[in-house]
Formats: C-alpha cells, sequence, structure tokens
C-alpha cells in the first residue's frame, strides 16, 4: 500500500510524506494492513513562525470503507470538566478527556488472531523484527484497546457490566509531582445511571460506609467515600452521573468547584488533552535532576494541545506545542 500525498502546509516544513510499512516477512502484521481498520496512514510534521514559533505534529488514518470503525467511535459528550476552559483559566496544569459514549463497539471490532489475546503478542511477533509492536499499534491500535477491554470484562462478572457502562472520561492535574503527597489532582468517568448502585457498592466494599453530602460552599451535593487525598464520590452533574476520585489532600474541594461550562457541539471530537509545558516543568524540573541538561529546551516550551478526531473518511491525530 503507498500512503495519499499531503498539501503542503505552514511556513516550516520539517518533515512530510506518507508511511505505511511494507513487512511481506511479517504475516501477521501484513493481515492487520489488508485487513484491518485504516487504508494507509500519512504522517507530518510542519514548523510555522520564529520567534513564537508553533510545532505541529500529525498522523491522518484514511478508514477502510468496509471496516465499522466510524461506527465503533460514537461520540457523547455528557459536560465533564472542559480542559482548554481550565487551562486558559489557570486552573490547571494538564487536563483532558475522552468523549466516547462507549466502550463496547471497540470491543466488537473485528480482530485477527494476532489480537486475540495479549498473552500471544510476544511471540507472534517475534519474527518480525525491531519496531514490530509500533507498526501494530499503527496499523491497529483500535482493535488493539478492544481486547484490552475484552481482558478488563473478563476480570470478574460484573466487570463486562461496569465497562459497558462506562462513558466519558476525564482527568485534570493542578500539581504534578513526583512525590504522590504533593500532587494535587482528579479523574472522573460519566457512567449510566442505571450502573450507579454497582460503582457505588464496589466503593463501599474498598473504601467502607458511604456519607451523602448536601451541597454547600459552591460544593455540589454528592455522596463520598472514606478519609484521605482519595475519597471518591458519585454525583449527578448535568444530565449525567459522575463517579471520581482526588489525588492528594483537598483535591475534592478544588475539582468539585471547578466551573463546567457548557459547550457547543462537537461530534468530531473524540479525546482531546490540553497542557502548559512551562507549568509542568517549573513542578517536575526540580525533582528530576536527569532532565536539566535540557532546561534551556524546557524553559522555551509553552501550552500544548493533542486532539483526536473523526473525519467523514478520515481519522486524524494532531498534537502542537507553542515554542518561544
Amino acid at each position: 500500500m503507498a500512503g495519499r500525498q499531503r498539501r503542503d502546509q505552514g511556513d516550516g516544513q520539517l518533515a512530510k510524506g506518507a508511511v505505511w510499512p511494507v513487512l511481506g516477512n511479517c504475516r501477521e502484521l501484513d493481515q492487520i494492513a489488508a485487513t484491518g481498520p485504516f487504508e494507509d496512514v500519512a504522517l507530518s510534521a510542519t514548523l510555522s513562525g520564529t520567534r513564537n514559533a508553533r510545532l505541529q505534529v500529525a498522523a491522518e488514518w484514511t478508514l477502510r470503507g468496509a471496516y465499522p470503525l466510524a461506527a465503533a467511535l460514537p461520540v457523547a459528550d455528557d459536560g465533564t470538566v472542559d480542559p482548554q476552559d481550565l487551562l486558559s483559566s489557570r486552573a490547571a496544569s494538564v487536563a483532558g478527556a475522552v468523549y466516547l459514549r462507549s466502550l463496547a463497539p471497540l470491543r466488537a471490532l473485528p480482530r485477527p488472531r494476532l489480537l486475540a489475546h495479549p498473552d500471544d503478542l510476544t511471540s507472534r511477533l517475534s519474527g518480525c523484527g525491531p519496531g514490530s509492536m509500533e507498526v501494530l499499534w499503527l496499523l491497529g491500535w483500535p482493535q488493539y484497546i478492544g481486547m484490552i477491554a475484552d481482558q478488563l470484562a473478563r476480570v470478574h462478572p460484573d466487570a463486562e457490566r461496569a465497562l459497558a457502562a462506562t462513558r466519558n472520561l476525564g482527568f485534570a492535574v493542578k500539581t504534578a509531582s513526583m512525590d504522590r503527597k504533593k500532587v494535587l489532582g482528579a479523574v472522573e468517568a460519566s457512567i449510566d445511571p442505571a450502573a450507579r448502585p454497582l460503582f457505588e457498592s464496589w466503593l463501599d466494599l474498598v473504601f467502607g460506609a458511604r456519607t451523602a453530602r448536601p451541597a454547600a460552599a459552591r460544593l455540589p451535593a454528592r455522596t463520598s467515600w472514606g478519609r484521605g487525598p482519595m475519597r471518591p464520590w458519585t454525583m449527578r452533574a448535568g444530565g449525567a452521573t459522575v463517579i471520581g476520585a482526588g489525588m492528594g489532600e483537598r483535591a475534592a474541594e478544588w475539582y468539585l468547584t471547578l466551573s463546567r461550562p457548557s459547550r457547543s457541539p462537537r461530534p468530531d471530537l473524540i479525546a482531546e488533552v490540553h497542557g502548559r509545558a512551562d507549568r509542568l516543568w517549573g513542578q517536575l524540573g526540580p525533582e528530576l535532576p536527569e532532565l536539566a541538561p535540557g532546561k534551556a529546551l524546557w524553559n522555551r516550551l509553552q501550552g500544548f494541545t493533542i486532539t483526536l478526531r473523526l473525519g467523514s473518511d478520515t481519522l486524524a491525530a494532531v498534537a502542537e506545542m507553542g515554542i518561544h
């Protein structure tokens, strides 16, 4: 297969072109290339500007028309905290979200024997040479995710139901640190309301008795568990049921008071991450002396974004970084 040609963009093209490995000596990967979700993939890197430059690295996959990948990525925005809003308001150093309605369609994707079980990967790719795992990710990452989700669903009889009920995922970190006692962040997931008793029974088992907390001092009404930094919670947020957990003292108080602004529908946006490299470097740099030789570069990095978008016949992952 040959990749499609890409139209020039920007004023400082670093690398451009289509990449589609020819692995005639690797039958397992050839099968994914011939029958998997993508017809081809184009990789590009573009540097634009000089004083305040912007680096963009992108991968664009062309969807195989006969393969049901687009239907396996149903987008639904349940109103998690807005990663872009958190960064612009300086409420977080990095934040992200995945806006899928369900993982079930990814689990149902046709998969080759190579991706039947993760334990078989190493042996089946042993004759494919260096970089075979990276090529597998490039060609078949949706099927790989489906395989991992299948394995999680088999851990416990209730895990199947819990996985099917999980919708959006989100996270935010205000303070990053190698010392978990200094971290301030939170994760959350929106779930089908009918599965709330199941999740809450698991939290009862792990964290003990629950406490119903009424709305007060900008904090929403919620049910919470335990003491200490995690203190998971469930609550209603807009029209969704949300389960979350904090990382760090007073994480719940910080995260649950963040605004959840309404936003226009974005039916093409599957996932996004927004962050400030300079803030993360300021927090982590002193704790990672092995990165000190690159301090001059780290200090030049600014905000970054990563998005995954579904088009009519393409899937595009784009990472952008500001450099001054």
